[in-house]
């Protein structure tokens, strides 16, 4: 698509731009003047350094406002280069763009989806200042992870994948003694010692990434001293919550997934629901929040209180400590950054 001349001696103060994001392709569109434009680059370093230099040089722009939906990880390279570029970046919750996106168009194409993140994100970023917007329902500028935060993800999300396999292998254990089961359970049982081996190779190498960087090692030494944070749920918090002691503790409970929403039609009236959140975060806190519940000198008291005087169910008396221990880290992680001026 050619542009106008004439904008390339206008300065733009202010660009939204809407991003569909696939594992080979970007598809791209915004405004200018009420004028549609739309473009297609690869999704990588080169298609990334022609979508810069199309805003910022060939149409000028001073401030770009850009969003797109978390596709696994395709979008993390292009994410991080936007905010290295000085852009405002969203990522947005996939499934709420969808329901958006099927509530405006009949047809589903690359064209219209970017379309649609990009008046979702004029919608939702124009709306934040309003005092009426509820926390949970606000977007945030999306932060890119230092190389120590993303070694230390990846680390996070293979300990959590090791482990699911080493559970699934644990289950097809046969108590039987037949010669076909004896030959079965000792293949499963090496597959078990090899997962176990993997896990601390995993291990190790958390700590050393620990070890050998000061600001995760302050970060680590801080959360590890909240009682019932463990190992596990520290590393959890560091690598896996790198929001937290930036945003709210609405918006971190909600973003973890362990904050109630109303369940309610008309007259109708549900318990409420927690959402999906982050499912290797929300796994880690729980089975912290069962040790808490033990040990924790202000938690215990909080989660007897809740089932014996409340009759709260113990599921939901559990998530609700599982909420408590994200808050204290929060606030913990707060004061940190407050204390580094960062």
């Amino acid at each position: 698509m050619q542009t106008n001349n004439n904008l390339k001696q206008e300065i733009i103060l202010k660009l939204y731009v809407g991003v569909d994001v696939s594992k080979d392709k970007i598809d791209i569109i915004f405004y200018i003047k009420k004028k549609r434009y739309h473009y297609k680059f690869d999704n990588k370093k080169s298609g990334f350094v022609n979508l810069n230099t199309l805003l910022k040089k060939r149409f000028n722009v001073k401030k770009v406002i850009i969003a797109m939906e978390s596709t696994g990880h395709y979008h993390i390279n292009l994410a991080d280069y936007c905010v290295y570029n000085k852009y405002d970046v969203y990522i947005l919750n996939p499934k709420k763009v969808k329901d958006f996106i099927s509530s405006m168009y009949e047809m589903k194409t690359d064209k219209n989806d970017s379309k649609a993140i990009l008046e979702y994100l004029e919608i939702k970023e124009r709306n934040n200042n309003l005092e009426t917007i509820k926390d949970r329902d606000k977007i945030n500028k999306y932060i890119k992870l230092s190389d120590v935060e993303r070694k230390l993800k990846v680390l996070s999300q293979e300990r959590a994948r090791v482990i699911k396999l080493r559970k699934i292998e644990k289950t097809r254990i046969q108590m039987g003694v037949s010669a076909e089961e004896k030959i079965r359970n000792r293949q499963i049982k090496r597959r078990i010692t090899f997962y176990n081996k993997e896990l601390e190779l995993i291990e190790k190498q958390i700590k050393d990434v620990i070890k050998n960087n000061k600001i995760t090692k302050e970060k680590y030494k801080l959360l590890n001293e909240i009682p019932g944070v463990g190992f596990v749920t520290a590393i959890g918090f560091i690598a896996l919550t790198s929001e937290l002691g930036k945003i709210s503790n609405k918006k971190i409970s909600s973003l973890v997934g362990v904050a109630p929403h109303p369940n309610e039609s008309g007259k109708m009236k549900k318990r409420s629901k927690i959402h999906k959140g982050r499912k290797n975060m929300k796994v880690i806190l729980y089975m912290a929040a069962i040790n808490t519940i033990k040990h924790h000198p202000t938690l215990k008291p909080f989660y007897k209180k809740l089932v014996e005087e409340k009759g709260k169910p113990k599921k939901v008396a559990i998530i609700a400590v599982m909420r408590k221990l994200l808050v204290i880290a929060n606030a913990k992680m707060r004061d940190y950054y407050l204390k580094e001026g960062k």
